[in-house]
């Protein structure tokens, strides 16, 4: 005998609805759990892009020498410091960067080691700040290094540090050699990039600094980044620099003032250096120079490149 419940429902096919509901809660669930977790991912991606330029920026201000300057960056003083005596250069762990050579705001930090990235509505964890693959440029006292800012990992998620070449001046008149103040950053120096190889055009003043080299001709789609990025390392070694897939910077100035350059006409898309993603060629990747020579973008696989010689 069936009893029957409210509105005419009997026992059974209450328990069948109610069996339902649940199966297709559990299909749906992960589902909507995927959309969440790609949108939050899509959300990190968007703040790494945003501090990137931000931290290019940074590099070009006063901020930059002040602190890499031990005597007003003094917490992180004991790191500030180059040893020429050494054919190794280790990291420098800058820890934290500020907008202004306040050391002692709460309110003007960029980015901090082992924190949130600040006002990251995604909680963006920060791993590591450092100067770090810190090279001689000539026998003075200029260095090539590199800005770095890793992240940790978000559950299965995991995202490009960021990497932006620069340059430092240590401070030969005083000291040891063995610990050598800096100075600068970005400091001009008597060997900058005055000619460039073969099948590159120089973009800038022969000499100047920020004067970089770019292949005149895209190199076609890589099967992945890291392929991409092995070919341009692959290329003769050159003293005044180092060969990389163009970065964003570099290439968008590029697109607005190069002469020979093929393809690259404000219209065409091409993978960039300081992307975050990974070699999978279904993930989400960064170009630049596209629709005017000053948009940035994202699409799914890879596109064409090109290789620039820096200092």
């Amino acid at each position: 005998m069936l009893y029957k419940l409210g509105r005419g429902f009997t026992a059974i096919e209450t328990i069948v609805a109610v069996g339902i509901s649940i199966l297709i809660g559990v299909l749906i669930a992960p589902l909507i759990t995927m959309t969440m977790g790609q949108m939050h991912s899509a959300g990190q991606k968007a703040e790494i892009l945003e501090l990137n330029l931000e931290l290019i920026r940074w590099i070009r201000k006063s901020a930059c020498a002040c602190h890499l300057d031990r005597d007003q960056n003094t917490a992180r003083a004991a790191a500030l410091s180059l040893d020429t005596t050494n054919s190794i250069y280790p990291n420098i762990d800058l820890g934290v960067v500020r907008e202004s050579c306040d050391f002692t705001a709460a309110d003007n930090i960029i980015v901090e080691a082992a924190r949130p990235l600040p006002r990251s509505t995604s909680r963006l964890q920060v791993d590591q700040v450092l100067i770090r693959d810190i090279r001689p440029v000539d026998t003075g006292r200029r260095y090539s290094a590199e800005l770095f800012v890793s992240f940790r990992q978000d559950g299965p998620t995991s995202h490009k540090p960021i990497s932006i070449g620069m340059s430092m001046e240590i401070d030969t008149s005083s000291g040891l050699p063995s610990s050598r103040k800096i100075l600068n950053c970005g400091f001009p120096a008597a060997k900058n990039i005055v000619a460039c190889p073969a099948g590159m055009e120089l973009i800038g003043y022969p000499g100047a600094v920020g004067t970089f080299c770019v292949e005149t001709a895209p190199r076609p789609a890589p099967p992945t980044y890291s392929a991409a990025a092995a070919a341009c390392q692959a290329l003769p070694v050159n003293p005044l620099g180092t060969f990389r897939i163009c970065p964003i910077e570099k290439l968008t100035l590029a697109c607005q003032i190069g002469r020979t350059l093929t393809g690259l006409n404000g219209t065409q898309w091409e993978m960039v250096d300081n992307a975050w993603q990974s070699d999978d060629p279904n993930d989400n990747h960064l170009f630049a120079a596209g629709a005017g020579c000053g948009s940035l973008g994202m699409a799914r696989g890879f596109k064409a490149y090109r290789c620039c010689l820096t200092n």
